[in-house]
């Protein structure tokens, strides 16, 4: 299976391999609006992105359709527990680049 996705015209572009590629992604995607929402949502709050950011990430990333490279670098052998572990990292860099979010981490994981 082919590790593609495609950008907004149509041309294909490789699934990210590692954390950090998904995050970067998603800060190129993610609208600056949304960014800062997710930003300030407390670590228990963002089980509300599972659905809607979670199941694009899950989709356009390839977690459920082959991505075995980003699966193993999140350390989960199923597409929603990796997902997860993207969303988090997004909102931990969200964070360290925020002055107006609280501290990194609010609450256990």
């Amino acid at each position: 299976m082919t590790n593609l996705l495609q950008d907004e015209v149509g041309n294909p572009r490789q699934w990210p391999d590692s954390i950090e590629a998904a995050v970067t992604m998603l800060r190129a995607h993610v609208p600056r609006e949304e960014q800062l929402r997710i930003a300030a949502l407390p670590l228990v709050g963002l089980i509300e992105l599972h659905f809607d950011l979670g199941a694009w990430i899950r989709c356009t990333f390839g977690l459920s359709t082959g991505n075995d490279e980003l699966l193993e670098a999140t350390g989960c052998r199923q597409p929603n527990d990796a997902c997860d572990v993207v969303i988090e990292a997004f909102w931990a860099a969200l964070r360290a680049d925020s002055p107006n979010a609280a501290t990194p981490v609010d609450g256990p994981s």
